[in-house]
Parts: structure tokens; sequence; C-alpha cells
């Protein structure tokens, strides 16, 4: 399992503009709709990559990617991502 791979899920799910990234002690998705799409990052506060399945990183991801799309993607209730 690793960020590469949850990535590539996800693509693969039909969200090619999101990726997971780790940080110092966290990580992220990344969503980049390109040059004239939504750019827009959500942070996940786990430190260890493998707290987490690999299904659970995917599902986030994926529900990020349709928020984002939907113009619904709102800080201030992520709790499901």
């Amino acid at each position: 399992m690793s960020t590469a791979k949850v990535t590539a899920k996800i693509a693969k799910l039909g969200h090619p503009e999101v990726e997971l990234v780790r940080g110092h002690g966290y990580h992220y998705y990344v969503f980049d709709g390109g040059i004239r799409g939504a750019y827009e990052t959500h942070s996940i506060m786990t430190p260890n990559f493998r707290d987490r399945s690999f299904d659970s990183w995917v599902e986030g991801g994926v529900i990020f990617a349709e928020r984002v799309k939907a113009g619904t993607f709102d800080r201030t209730n992520t709790r499901d991502l």
C-alpha cells in the first residue's frame, strides 16, 4: 500500500485530478483541475499511512473529488473524508 497506489485507484475510479500526498506528520489530498479548473487541498491529520485502510484512503479521495467538482466542498464539514 502506498500513496501512489491510492492515487492510481482514485484516478481509475474517474478522478485523475486527485492525488494523495504525504506531508510532515500528515497526509493531504490535492485536487488540481488544470489551468482553468478548480484547485483545492484537504489535510488528513494522520501521521501514519497505515492507520487507515487502503479502501478508506480511496473512498476519502473520491468523496473529496466529487464535492470539489460539484462545488459543495466545505472545509468545516469533512469528518467523512
